[in-house]
Parts: structure tokens; sequence; C-alpha cells
């Protein structure tokens, strides 16, 4: 019996492909896992952030409006901006009174929050104001949710 030909190397011949390594494949995956949850997650809190600018952004307006007309001297008009409540607590001439009592040069805004509570959306907004010999002042200014309008739910000072 003769014995089969052994087999002989032919540098001509291809060479089989080599497989990817596992590693390999699995680092990808991790990376395309990794990327697709950080889009994810910074989508969401772009959508976050829009959400609560969009509701506490009419608040802001109706504060910096306030601040706005205490500054222009427009003191009718700042009173008209307060709730019901505050309104009740001392009249127009009582308000102005205070107003210029303790007169506004400049303001920033620094601070706000919304609250609900059954249904009563109110909040504050935390504003530093220079008065007219430099002094800065912090001041916490409450406001109230009275149907689509904010409203300032403090006095002047």
């Amino acid at each position: 019996m003769s014995s089969p030909p052994s087999p002989v190397w032919d540098p001509n011949q291809p060479q089989p492909k080599k497989q990817r390594s596992t590693l390999k494949i699995v680092l990808i995956v991790i990376v395309a896992v990794v990327v697709l949850c950080g889009g994810a997650i910074g989508t969401g809190i772009y959508f976050l952030v829009r959400t609560v600018d969009g509701a506490t952004q009419p608040m802001r307006d109706a504060a910096t409006g306030y601040l706005d007309d205490l500054r222009a001297q427009h003191y009718d008009t700042a009173y008209g901006r307060l709730c019901r409540r505050a309104r009740g607590q001392f009249s127009q001439a009582e308000f102005t009174a205070l107003a210029t009592g303790r007169p506004l040069t400049d303001y920033k805004v620094v601070g706000f929050n919304v609250v609900n509570r059954n249904g009563l959306v109110d909040g504050n907004v935390t504003v530093r104001w220079t008065q007219p010999d430099g002094t800065k002042v912090t001041h916490i200014i409450p406001m109230l949710q009275d149907g689509d309008t904010w409203r300032v739910c403090g006095d002047p000072d």
C-alpha cells in the first residue's frame, strides 16, 4: 500500500482570511452603544431644559417687566402687575411711597423657582438690584400665576 501524498506548501496559494478577533467586535459594539446612549441622554437633557425654560420664562418676563417699571418709575404700571392679595395690602399711593423710598437703578435675575401645589402655581424670582448709592441688594420676589398671567405677590421693598 502506498501512503497518500504529503501536502506541499505552495507560496503562491492564497492564504485563508484571518477571522476578526472577538475583542475587536466587542469593542465596536460597546463604542456604538455608548455613542447611541450618549446621544439619547443628550437629547433628553436638551428637551428637559427647553421644557423647564418654557415653564419659567413667563414668570421671569413678568418679574423683569415689574422691575423695569420700578426702574423707570412707572409705579402705576408696576402696581397693576401685583396680585390681588398684594393690591389689598396697600393702596397705589402707599405702593408708590414704598417704591420711591427704595429706588432701583439696575438689576440682574440670579435665580427662579416654580412650584405647583394642588393646582396653585407660584414661585420666586431672586434678583440682585443696585440702588442709586451703588448698594447691591438681593431680593426675592414672590410670584403667583393668575390664569395665564404671572403677577408679583409682594411689596416693592
